[in-house]
């Protein structure tokens, strides 16, 4: 389900649907010292707040515009004490793309990005990749094949939707084809708007059956398939 379709809405799209997603944590040395005396030590606070803003510069200069990527850091931590500077900062950050070979250029300017700007300013970065959900690529026999099942479950098929969210259901397409659909919630009667993973996200009973009808448009497209 999707709070940003339209009620009585399935987004399902050939291709890319879902974007990778691998964790990144950060971890730059420097030299602790008194806040009253920088030059005598090495700064890493100052250092990890460069890699954050260069981190999503690089972004736009190194992918290409249409694949679809993005990091974002989401945990800093540095520090105890407002009058010292600490020996260690930290960071973790997600990696998303839509496509593998931009997923491959995101590792790899991350590390050369955290390496090269700790290193501009005095400080040892370094980075561990934590490899997450590949790619979720739909199925373009199944995803057509749904598509006019959905129609006639009394789905209308939602305009062109993709998303940088990523899900574990990626795993699945290496033993087979996979089908992943969204169903819309947008103008649910009784549905309170929310963001996904949002403490108040509570979709009405009646998505159960929308839901419902939306598995069995895509489970006729894969009894449908030669292969099946």
């Amino acid at each position: 389900m999707h709070p940003e379709l339209p009620w009585g809405t399935l987004g399902l799209e050939p291709g890319p649907v879902n974007a990778s997603c691998d964790t990144v944590e950060i971890l730059v040395t420097g030299a602790a010292t008194h806040a009253a005396y920088p030059h005598r030590g090495r700064d890493p606070v100052l250092a990890i707040a460069a890699i954050v803003t260069a981190l999503h510069a690089q972004v736009g200069r190194r992918v290409d515009p249409v694949a679809g990527a993005v990091v974002t850091v989401g945990e800093l931590r540095a520090g105890n004490a407002e009058n010292a500077i600490p020996e260690r900062a930290t960071a973790r950050a997600t990696l998303r793309a839509l496509r593998p070979d931009a997923r491959d250029t995101l590792r790899e300017l991350v590390a050369e990005v955290v390496a090269g700007t700790a290193a501009a300013h005095g400080c040892e970065g370094t980075t561990t990749l934590v490899e997450g959900e590949p790619v979720l690529i739909n199925d373009a026999e199944l995803a057509a094949r749904g598509r006019r099942a959905a129609a006639e479950l009394g789905l209308v098929i939602a305009p062109t939707w993709r998303s940088c969210g990523a899900d574990d259901f990626a795993f699945f397409a290496a033993v087979g084809p996979v089908a992943m659909g969204f169903v819309g919630l947008d103008g649910a009667p009784g549905f309170a708007t929310r963001p996904l993973h949002h403490p108040e996200f509570l979709p009405p009973d009646a998505a159960v059956g929308a839901v419902a009808r939306a598995q069995t448009a895509l489970y006729l497209a894969a009894a449908e398939r030669d292969d099946a």
